[in-house]
Order: structure tokens, then sequence, then C-alpha cells
């Protein structure tokens, strides 16, 4: 054999064995990662569900950086409905949690639009027209009449969800709001049953000690109010009612979003609410989280610096209470008790740059503590003197000397005196 034909041979031999190795490459590539990425390997028995992750609300400061209102880390507790029913006795375990809960004073998420307590009737006026489209769907699903009467929905969900007959009416009423919360998850696009929002710290510990399946902590923000002053200007947040759902569904809030009620709050909503996230984990039968990410990464809202000085906005707050208080002491002890400060209700103070006209303090008095309006909201109701009114922006008073410039100056421009006229 010479030289020329064992090289030819020895070429071919090098090229059938790249060929080779090059189709076990392509082949091994789409083994590999091609028709892997097409398999779905979660574990059998998993469940895969969504969270919304509300974005924490912009922040509001004062002139001087000083943080007036911002946020606190909260928890809230979520019902996952596929690891509650592959547990054993799932009726039980809700009615173990929702029975502590309602000893712990916690409110629940209900939506479901029946009265708590015999004789039941529909809520459905309390809820947007997003909600009752819900309840209608969740009716149609079971293939029940969207007529029924409260007490008839009542009776066949009790059947439908073998209710035990020795449970108390609110035993059995708590549970059933419970699972109808978790079967619109099934039929509808809502995100993960929040039971309960911003739990605090003891509760939390006495609902996990149940150590019931399908419950599990998010973290989440609420609002907090780091000044006890010019609450009448800041405003507070509270959960939409049907008419402001009406309005901010368009622009991408959720049903159960807290909106701006009064004040800065309401007048800035938008830039500060940002934009909500959705976390999609995939869970395996026993809750175990197999995997976790962001589809959507939440936008937190805007900040908003405002023109106020907290501190000129404190004295001016606290000197105002001082004169009202002082004025009605005084009039306490006058023999005539007329004229001296008896009808000293209230009061208003702003102040105000000279040059520019920017407010640094506004201040109304009475006044009353955003942090706790909430829980005060009833007794703020019947306080004499109404301290929830802004005097300084809602009240009207007689001009008085200051609106002797207004006329000058029309008087002057009307050319009915000269720029001279002496007073």
């Amino acid at each position: 054999m010479n030289q020329h034909k064992f090289s030819f041979r020895v070429g071919v031999l090098v090229l059938l064995i790249a060929m080779m190795a090059g189709i076990f490459g392509v082949r091994l590539y789409d083994v590999q990662v091609t028709q892997a990425a097409a398999v779905d390997r979660t574990p059998s028995g998993s469940h895969t569900y969504r969270t919304r992750v509300t974005a924490a609300r912009g922040e509001i400061l004062d002139r001087n950086g000083k943080v007036l209102i911002g946020n606190r880390a909260s928890y809230n507790l979520t019902l996952i409905y596929a690891v509650i029913f592959s547990a054993d006795n799932p009726n039980e375990n809700l009615r173990r949690l929702t029975n502590l809960c309602h000893e712990l004073d916690l409110e629940m998420t209900d939506h479901f639009p029946v009265t708590m307590e015999k004789p039941y009737e529909y809520t459905t006026d309390e809820y947007s027209s997003t909600w009752n489209s819900y309840f209608k769907t969740f009716l149609r699903e079971r293939g029940w009449d969207t007529d029924i009467s409260a007490p008839q929905l009542i009776r066949r969900l009790k059947s439908k969800y073998n209710i035990p007959a020795d449970w108390t009416e609110e035993e059995k009423r708590r549970v059933i709001s419970v699972r109808y919360e978790l079967d619109l998850r099934r039929w509808t696009s809502l995100p993960t049953y929040v039971l309960l929002n911003d739990v605090d710290a003891t509760s939390l510990a006495a609902i996990t000690e149940l150590n019931i399946p399908g419950t599990n902590v998010e973290t989440s923000t609420v609002r907090q109010y780091n000044t006890d002053y010019a609450a009448h200007i800041l405003g507070r947040i509270g959960l939409m009612n049907a008419e402001e759902y009406e309005y901010y569904k368009d622009k991408g809030y959720a049903m159960d979003a807290y909106v701006g009620k009064e004040g800065l709050e309401q007048a800035f909503e938008e830039e500060l609410h940002g934009t909500d996230g959705m976390r999609v984990t995939t869970i395996s039968a026993d809750g175990t989280v197999l995997e976790e990410y962001y589809e959507t990464v939440p936008q937190a809202g805007k900040n908003i610096e405002l023109t106020i000085d907290i501190d000129l906005q404190k004295t001016s707050e606290d000197a105002l209470e001082d004169l009202i208080l002082n004025l009605r002491a005084k009039a306490e002890t006058d023999p005539n008790g007329k004229g001296n400060g008896s009808d000293a209700e209230g009061g208003a103070v702003v102040v105000q740059e000279v040059k520019t006209g920017q407010v640094l303090a506004c201040a109304s008095y009475p006044t009353f503590n955003l942090a706790t309006y909430s829980r005060d909201y009833n007794e703020l109701l019947e306080t004499d003197y109404a301290p929830l009114v802004n005097r300084a922006l809602q009240a009207a008073y007689p001009p008085g000397s200051t609106y002797k410039m207004v006329t000058s100056i029309a008087s002057i421009d009307s050319g009915t005196v000269g720029r001279w006229y002496e007073i």
C-alpha cells in the first residue's frame, strides 16, 4: 500500500468518526436540552398557585425629608386549597382555625354575600359588581339557580360541604364562608385566598401552633404613622368600596386594595399606590415549597415630599390647642359666661412662606390620631366640636381685616380711589 492510499483511507476514517460524533452530539443536545425543556419535571401530587404581592405604598415626607407616613412589615395568613383538602378531615381543621380566629377577635376576609346570623339574607349591596359576578359564577358552576334564596343556599352548602350537624350555626357559617372563598379560586382567576391580613405576632404564634395543613404565612407591608400631627391634611387609607372599585379597576387595582380616603393619601393616590406583583409557588402535597419565583415583580409607589415643616406644624397645633383650651377655661370662670371664649369650639392656623406662598403648616383643632382612627371612629363621631372637620379648609369664617386688601386693590383697579388715597 503506497503512502497516497494510506492517507486517503485515514482521511475517510477520520471524516466518518467526525460525522458520527456530530450526529451523536446533535442527538444528545436534542434529548438533554430541547426535549427536557418540554418535560414537566414537577413531582406528582404537587400544586402550583399564584399569590398577589402587594406593592409597598410610597412614603409621605415633610420638606426636610422626615418620613411622616411610611410602611412597616406585616404578616398575612393564606390558605392553600390543594394542601387543605389533601389532609385528613379538612372541615374540622377549618373549624378549629376559624374558631381560634374568632376567639382572638381577628377579622377574617369574607366575601360570601350572606349575613352571619339567622334569618339569613343576602348582602350583595355591600360588594362591588365584580364580587357579585364571582358569586353568580359560583352558583352557575354548582348548577344552582342564581335566584336561590339565602336560607336555601345555606342549607345546600351545609349538605354539599358535609358540615356536621352538631356544630353551632356560627361555626357552620364561618367554615362555609372559608370554603366559598377557596372554591372561588378554583373557578376564577383570583389569587391565593388571604384569610387574615396584618396578623400580630402573638396571634400568629397561636395559629401556627394548631399545625393545620395548608396555612401559609406571607410577608407584606402596612401603613405606619410616624407623627401624631397633621392628621387632617395627611389623610388615611382604607379598603375600597363598590363605587371606588368601579373607578380604580381600570387602573389595575385589585378588588381588595387599599386606597386613599381623605387628605393627601387621596389626592396623590395613584402616585403613592404602586404596582402589585405576582409570585408563583409550587408546593408538594404536604405543603413543602418546591419552587418559587416572581411572575411579575412588584413596583413600590412614589414618595411624596410636602412643603409642610412638621416641627412648625407641631408648634402650630400645640399653640392652637393651648389657646382654645385657655379660652374655654376662662369662660368657665367668667360669671357672665358669654363673650369671653365660651364659644371657642375650635380653630385653625395656616402658615405660609411669604415669597412663594408655600404652606409650611396647616393646623386644625380639635384633631385626632390617624394611627387609631378606625378604632376611635365611633367615639370621634360623638365627640363635641367635630374633631374630624378640617377647620382650615372646610369651615366658613368672616373674612375680617384680611379682606381689606382685596377691596382696596379692587377700588384702585376700578379707579374709584387713587393709589395715594388716605384712609
